[in-house]
């Protein structure tokens, strides 16, 4: 009965975003779904797993259009608690979860502050999770490109890393000629 009441509520969700354009009355629905007697997650089958897994990418798609960087990582964080309980599952999202966390560590890297060591730390979580992301490789590299003072010799490790990765990134070729 709980993930019938969840899916409603997150299809109502759903709703408020695709016809209402009203994302703020979207998220508080979704926050609602969550608030539900999450307890029931553990027997929850695979299928309503993936369900509730769908529904925090939207709430995770809000957050990051609306530049909310710490509700971001809040439901990063429920995703792989959630993906925690089911391992056999997370297998099948690990590319996901380390795109979230590219994403965040990219939001910190961009923010007014660019804050690279706090991007580099979720960088190289996402590249934990999937290590032949060349993006995010590419992007290791300019963090400690970045860095006061720079690190070379880390960054040419990341572009050398990339490069084996993906030979045929004509972007790589770009970022090694700036740092050679």
């Amino acid at each position: 009965i709980a993930i019938v009441l969840v899916e409603s509520v997150l299809n109502v969700g759903n709703s408020y975003t695709d016809l209402v354009k009203d994302p703020a009355k979207a998220i508080e629905l979704y926050k609602r779904a969550f608030a539900i007697d999450c307890s029931y997650r553990k027997v929850f089958p695979e299928p309503d797993v993936t369900i509730v897994i769908k529904a925090y990418a939207q709430l995770f798609e809000f957050y990051d259009n609306a530049s909310e960087y710490e509700e971001l990582e809040k439901v990063v964080n429920r995703i792989e608690e959630i993906l925690d309980a089911y391992p056999d599952l997370k297998q099948n999202y690990l590319t996901a979860l380390a795109i979230s966390k590219r994403t965040i560590g990219h939001n910190y890297q961009v923010s007014e502050q660019h804050d690279y060591n706090k991007a580099l730390q979720y960088y190289l979580k996402a590249y934990e999770l999937d290590p032949h992301d060349y993006l995010n490789l590419l992007l290791i590299g300019d963090c400690y490109r970045l860095f006061t003072p720079p690190d070379y010799e880390k960054a040419f490790k990341y572009y050398s890393i990339t490069f084996a990765t993906n030979h045929h990134t004509v972007n790589l070729l770009g970022t090694l000629h700036l740092i050679l």
